[in-house]
């Protein structure tokens, strides 16, 4: 008996987290839902054999209920796949105008534009940069040495 539920947990678990459609799963948790309401109901109003057809009737029911809300999903799913490519190129050209717009503030248009290297803005050169490229570029931090 132990092997029985052990086994029938196990093979529920892989068939619930399996890879699946919204459909598939709609139509399982709805035949599982309305089988179990099914049988509650016909029991109720049916009697002893009651149980039965109220799970059979409960099962198809709740299998079509689940199939379309899942179908529905999956519909909603492959729009937004089909939107996704233009969603990511707009964001990328969003990104890059605004990557543009802060280079522009900070007056480093253009420094390397077409690798060919362009003075920067004038209002930036008081940065240490030394355009001879004789190696002597320093950075001064406003930090001053040990005192003797």
């Amino acid at each position: 008996m132990m092997k029985r539920v052990i086994f029938s947990v196990m093979c529920s678990a892989l068939l619930l987290s399996s890879c699946a459609t919204y459909t598939g799963q709609g139509a399982y948790v709805g035949a599982s839902v309305g089988s179990l309401l099914g049988s509650a109901l016909g029991g109720y109003s049916g009697g002893w054999s009651g149980h039965h057809a109220g799970q059979i009737v409960g099962m198809a029911t709740g299998a079509a209920v689940g199939a379309a809300i899942g179908a529905a999903e999956d519909k909603k799913v492959e729009e937004r796949m089909q939107q996704y490519p233009a969603s990511r190129s707009r964001r990328a050209a969003s990104r890059k105008q605004r990557r543009q717009a802060a280079k522009s503030e900070a007056g480093l248009d253009g420094v390397y534009e077409n690798g060919a290297v362009r003075e920067p803005n004038p209002a930036t050169t008081d940065s240490g940069y030394d355009a001879t490229n004789s190696g002597d570029d320093r950075v001064d931090f406003g930090i001053s040495g040990p005192s003797k």
